[in-house]
């Protein structure tokens, strides 16, 4: 026979494992100093794994994957802000992006759409979409005073994918997204360095833009971000609207959740609740009932 002590012992210990093993979600505060890092917290996405995934790029969310139940963990909203420099102004939010990330064994997908009533034919060359992926920035912001630079984060280097609507390409139809990198003194420029990053679009004028986009989750390039580890990577996106340097929309810092595989199921925060409140019964029914034996 078990001993009071040893059964409130393994009462405790269960519920320790089980708590642990939940997957709870946290929220953290970004580094950085005197940018939006201090006012936001870090927003994590859940990357689903849909190993049938396999995306014809067009520009079209018509593949059935965007569209499973189980893969809408990877479906997040994305508010951007206006960034104008030379201004004293604070920024100002100006829309909402939705964004969806699915990888399967070789590739991530995204498709990213987002409001455009602005645009006309001449202005189509200076709309665009830029992602920054750190890559071992040691304080990665959203904060970029002194133009594409990290020196500010402490150094590193960061990965930019940036896809622009120039009269050259046509919708529908699949083009490559220019690779760069730049680090705490502005742009690597390898000669040349080769872009993995296709994409296709879609564009009802005056009312919005759909993006796919497609890439390989490892490269063999030096100054690309390689998803092919068990963790977080950062990023944030900035979208241009008729002036491909100036005034543009930027993103905070979110957090892209690759552990997902490996990590336990989530479970909702109300059964944490329960597994705590059945344990401290269970511990106060033991002692009731040694108190019980005692008496008698």
């Amino acid at each position: 026979m078990i001993n009071l002590k040893k059964k409130i012992v393994l009462l405790v210990l269960i519920a320790f494992f089980t708590i642990s093993y939940m997957k709870i979600p946290t929220g953290n505060a970004y580094p950085g100093d005197g940018d939006c890092q201090n006012y936001h917290k870090i927003i994590p996405i859940d990357v689903p794994i849909d190993n049938s995934a396999n995306i014809i790029l067009d520009g079209v969310a018509n593949e059935g994957f965007w569209s499973k139940p189980e893969n809408q963990i990877g479906n997040v909203s994305i508010p951007l802000a206006s960034i104008r420099y030379n201004d004293s102004n604070p920024p100002e939010l100006l829309f909402n992006m939705s964004a969806i990330f699915i990888m399967n064994a070789q590739f991530l997908y995204i498709l990213c759409q987002w409001e455009d009533n602005t645009t006309s034919p001449e202005d189509y060359v200076t709309d665009g979409l830029l992602f920054c992926w750190n890559i071992n920035v040691i304080n990665f912001s959203a904060y970029y005073p002194f133009g594409m630079s990290t020196e500010h984060m402490g150094g590193g280097k960061i990965d930019s994918w940036k896809w622009h609507h120039h009269t050259s390409i046509s919708s529908g139809i699949p083009s490559l997204c220019e690779d760069d990198c730049f680090q705490d003194d502005g742009w690597v420029n390898p000669n040349p360095e080769l872009s993995q990053i296709n994409a296709a679009f879609t564009y009802v004028t005056n009312v919005s833009y759909t993006l796919e986009i497609s890439r390989p989750l490892v490269t063999s390039e030096e100054y690309d971000v390689q998803f092919n580890k068990h963790k977080e990577y950062l990023f944030n996106l900035a979208v241009y609207d008729n002036n491909l340097h100036e005034n543009h929309a930027m993103s905070w810092t979110y957090s892209l959740d690759l552990t997902i595989e490996t990590a336990p199921p989530a479970v909702p925060g109300y059964l944490t609740l329960i597994m705590i409140v059945i344990t401290m019964i269970g511990i106060i029914a033991l002692l009731k009932k040694k108190r019980l034996k005692i008496i008698k």
